[in-house]
């Protein structure tokens, strides 16, 4: 819980082509960032409980206080939705749809329920690498640096026929 809302914008920044949309991830980043070095100050200084029923239960109070949950949301989840990869966007729908799932239906149990919905997100980025190059995975077209370069106006020579140079 501590550093994921760092993590993810930082990768989703790594690949990403379009300047502009780089601006924009790197300030969700550095909200992460922000928002880790408060987690990290207050784990610290309160501690974390665990309680199990029929879910194990964290109590942690200054996580879920709005604008720490905020924040998080917007790290973890808005982030991705400014990539200029149609998979990478997919995974920010997901990731907004089950954080809201979780925090809906699972609030007692919301940061259990959430890391199980995280290893299922895992799975995406698995078929993310692993199908990369047959091009789609679930009728997501994975290498969009084309349409992107056609979009942005991105000079197509300075990319490779087979893959994009800034993802590698």
């Amino acid at each position: 819980m501590v550093k994921h809302q760092s993590e993810i914008p930082f990768a989703i920044g790594l690949i990403e082509p379009v300047v502009w949309r780089k601006k924009v991830i790197w300030g969700f980043q550095a909200i992460g960032l922000s928002l880790s070095l408060y987690l990290l100050h207050s784990i610290v200084g309160f501690p974390v409980i665990s309680e199990m029923g029929e879910n194990m239960v964290y109590v942690l109070p200054y996580v879920r206080e709005p604008p720490a949950m905020d924040l998080y949301l917007a790290a973890t989840c808005i982030a991705p939705l400014f990539s200029s990869h149609n998979f990478v966007r997919l995974f920010g729908v997901l990731t907004l749809l089950l954080s809201f799932a979780a925090l809906w239906f699972y609030t007692v149990a919301l940061f259990s329920i959430w890391c199980f919905f995280s290893a299922i997100l895992s799975v995406l980025i698995y078929l993310h690498f692993r199908y990369r190059k047959v091009g789609k995975v679930m009728g997501v077209q994975l290498n969009s640096w084309q349409s992107v370069a056609m979009q942005e106006q991105i000079p197509i020579s300075s990319f490779s026929v087979t893959k994009c140079p800034y993802c590698r």
